[in-house]
């Protein structure tokens, strides 16, 4: 990707507690509030993990590194996933935002300095979790709740950070992940079944990615370049296809290229990206400072219509 003209989040580094990892973000469509998660330094309890909602409290929540939050369907019912201290994945429920439990998972083995991806599909009710294996570094896939012992499935490849996930608007799913070199690889699934992977010939993954569908067939990856500005592709069609350049024209591409909007930005952490309703996506990201930055998006309906930045909002106060 080429380096862009970016925003350079140059607050204190110190806001609140000092946030490390990257954050997670999600909406609830019904009470209309978003939900973040993040990994902090441990306080005198241990907790790491805290989670707000709208930014307003952060409240501990566990012992974890590199969560990942997911509405639920239903009112304030959300879950979230975490690479534990021994090295498994960990998961927490609530359905009030207030009284959470831990849920048992099967064993399990994450890949250090990682986490969990996860989304939630309304057709069947369930959440689709994805994680890298510590040993193997192949991309694991756990659907809950299928049954009380849910299995893990192998879905092979060589990943090297935490994946990306979404639902499409056909109620199938979409993985993108860091492959070797930061090339950027898709797996899709649909009618009961996964493809293989499908390499991207254009763009590279630096510190993560985000992928998020609006539910009508767009879909958006956000992707943290190894120049640690962030980027925007999207796809009209459920991630078959991607949006090439059409009428514009940016240094080093050519009219084969996927078009890749330049959101500028100094990221320390993958993005994560979630949709308001029917409002534009909001990114998330841990910004130069160390501290929570977000952008809204002004997004394409159709093309040649290009993706366009709204600007850089932040710091959000931490923990």
């Amino acid at each position: 990707m080429v380096a862009a003209a970016g925003v350079s989040a140059a607050k204190p580094a110190t806001v609140g507690a000092m946030i490390t990892g990257a954050p997670s973000v999600c909406y609830d469509n019904v009470v209309g509030n978003m939900w973040g998660v993040v990994q902090g330094v441990a306080d005198t309890h241990g907790n790491t993990v805290y989670y707000t909602n709208n930014g307003v409290n952060w409240v501990p929540i566990g012992t974890g590194t590199n969560p990942c939050m997911v509405w639920l369907g239903a009112g304030n019912a959300f879950a979230i996933f975490a690479r534990g201290t021994d090295g498994a994945l960990w998961e927490k429920t609530t359905t009030d935002a207030t009284n959470w439990k831990t849920v048992s998972l099967p064993a399990t083995s994450v890949l250090a300095g990682t986490g969990p991806a996860a989304t939630w599909t309304a057709a069947t009710g369930e959440t689709d979790v994805f994680y890298v294996n510590s040993g193997s570094q192949n991309l694991m896939w756990l659907s809950l709740p299928t049954t009380d012992n849910p299995a893990v499935t192998n879905l092979h490849g060589v990943v090297f950070a935490t994946p990306a996930a979404t639902t499409t608007s056909t109620g199938g799913m979409n993985v993108v992940v860091k492959g070797t070199g930061g090339v950027i690889y898709e797996k899709m699934y649909a009618m009961g079944g996964w493809s293989g992977w499908t390499k991207f010939h254009d763009g590279l993954i630096g510190a993560g990615a985000s992928l998020v569908g609006a539910g009508t067939g767009n879909l958006y990856l956000f992707v943290s370049g190894t120049n640690s500005q962030l980027y925007a592709a999207w796809s009209h069609d459920d991630g078959l296809t991607w949006v090439t350049n059409y009428q514009q024209k940016l240094v080093s591409f050519n009219t084969n290229s996927i078009y890749w909007a330049p959101l500028g930005g100094i990221t320390q952490s993958a993005p994560s990206a979630t949709f308001r309703g029917s409002n534009p996506p909001v990114c998330m990201v841990r910004g130069g400072d160390g501290s929570i930055w977000y952008e809204t998006l002004k997004v394409p309906t159709s093309p040649p219509s290009l993706i366009i930045n709204a600007g850089w909002t932040g710091p959000i106060t931490g923990p």
